[in-house]
């Protein structure tokens, strides 16, 4: 075998290991790319069932707002009607007194 075979033979050898390691350094890359895609696949539902879950609440605090402002109407009339009342109780009283004075 001449000088010229070695080196050729050498250069192969140098050319496949090299190619071996490339071969691995791809594979590390493509792990790590699936990996990645895994994890924003994960995040992207995580993101939608937030969504999902704003939304949900968002329609629970319209519903309390309703419920919030239909209380106050009531309660305001409570208050307008007991006023009234208490306005014809003083009312009758004084007139009771007025004509029970007279």
């Amino acid at each position: 075998m001449s000088d010229n075979d070695e080196s050729f033979t050498a250069r192969i050898e140098r050319l496949v290991r090299e190619n071996n390691q490339q071969r691995a350094e791809l594979d590390r890359v493509q792990y790590r790319v699936t990996e990645i895609s895994d994890i924003s696949e994960g995040w992207k539902m995580r993101c939608t069932q937030l969504e999902k879950d704003l939304l949900r609440e968002q329609g629970i605090v319209c519903s309390l707002e309703e419920a919030l402002s239909d209380l106050q109407h009531h309660v305001h009339e409570a208050v307008q009607s007991s006023r009234q009342r208490r306005i014809r109780q003083v009312n009758c009283e004084d007139t009771a007194l007025t004509h029970h004075g007279g």
